[in-house]
């Protein structure tokens, strides 16, 4: 999503964003890896902004619901993954 915008409303109303984690080819996610050092959302000015709890799996997918600490404000945001931060079977 290099470069994707979503709607700040959206965001907010939903109070989470969902992240589909893709596993090297030929292997499985470790699901037991998600543990919620995976993401770092950060403003404009490079502040961190929290996600409250643990991610929460999607049943039968690898996607994981990430709930934000609070509602975001009008501004540019960044979302960054983690390196290492998550491990497939290879």
């Amino acid at each position: 999503m290099n470069g994707s915008e979503v709607g700040l409303a959206e965001i907010n109303d939903a109070g989470y964003i969902e992240i589909t984690f893709r596993p090297s080819n030929g292997n499985t996610l470790e699901h037991s890896s998600v543990n919620g050092d995976e993401l770092i959302l950060t403003d404009a000015e490079g502040t961190v902004i929290n996600f409250s709890g643990s991610p929460i799996r999607i049943s039968g997918t690898d996607t994981f619901r990430y709930t934000l600490s609070q509602d975001l404000a009008i501004g540019v945001y960044t979302l960054t993954i983690a390196a290492n931060s998550f491990a497939d079977s290879a």
